[in-house]
């Protein structure tokens, strides 16, 4: 469905555009783990997922993917989301009707706190 794509797409925006870099000190503790020596297997300070932005509050995590589920609601988002798309014989796109429906049908059927 329409509004699972752009809720879901919202998270992985977030999680793509809100990972931060690691520190100095993180990065020395890494060059560390990785500097023990010939013939040991490097044991890393840091759990993998350091940097990934899921300790926020929930309402900051579900911000994005509110957003998008709103737009996902708009006639004029999902026109430009339908423009690629095609009818397999006459090779045209969907006309407008089509997304004011889909759009009036996600507005109906899903709420957005947004």
């Amino acid at each position: 469905e329409l509004w699972e794509l752009m809720h879901e797409l919202g998270h992985g925006l977030h999680f793509l555009l809100a990972a931060a870099p690691p520190t100095a000190a993180a990065a020395g503790a890494c060059l560390d783990a990785e500097s023990t020596g010939a013939g040991t297997a490097p044991t890393p300070k840091l759990p993998y997922n350091a940097f990934l932005p899921h300790n926020l509050p929930l309402e900051l995590v579900e911000l994005p993917s509110s957003f998008l589920e709103r737009a996902a609601g708009e006639a004029g988002v999902v026109q430009v989301l339908l423009s690629g798309c095609r009818h397999p014989v006459t090779g045209q796109s969907p006309p407008p009707d089509v997304a004011r429906a889909l759009a009036r049908a996600v507005r109906c059927s899903f709420y957005s706190p947004v």
